[in-house]
């Protein structure tokens, strides 16, 4: 089994959190129109993640099936982006989806 930890805590504690973070460097929460989602991850866990994929395909192969799994930074933004937008009344900056 593998476990990225994207889960540990609920969405309501990240979203408190990024909340705080606005209100701490001195924004306003309602003048918040536009955030960029920017996800920087350890290498450790990118070589985990690798490893983990590599041998779920080699073994989904080998009783012929197909694998399409999602990266993780995908999978954190597809949890964590919407909840964040809501709480914020905010808008996605348009290019903040793509990996840096």
């Amino acid at each position: 089994a593998a476990c990225f930890g994207i889960l540990l805590k609920p969405v309501e504690h990240f979203v408190d959190t990024v909340k705080q973070k606005i209100v701490d460097r001195g924004y306003d929460l309602d003048s918040v129109r536009t955030i960029m989602l920017s996800l920087s991850v350890p290498s450790s866990v990118i070589i985990r993640q690798h490893c983990v994929r590599s041998h779920l395909d080699k073994a989904v192969k080998a009783v012929g099936g197909e694998t399409n799994m999602v990266e993780m930074k995908e999978a954190f933004r597809w949890i964590y982006a919407d909840a964040v937008l809501g709480a914020l009344n905010a808008k996605l900056e348009q290019n903040s989806m793509d990996d840096a």
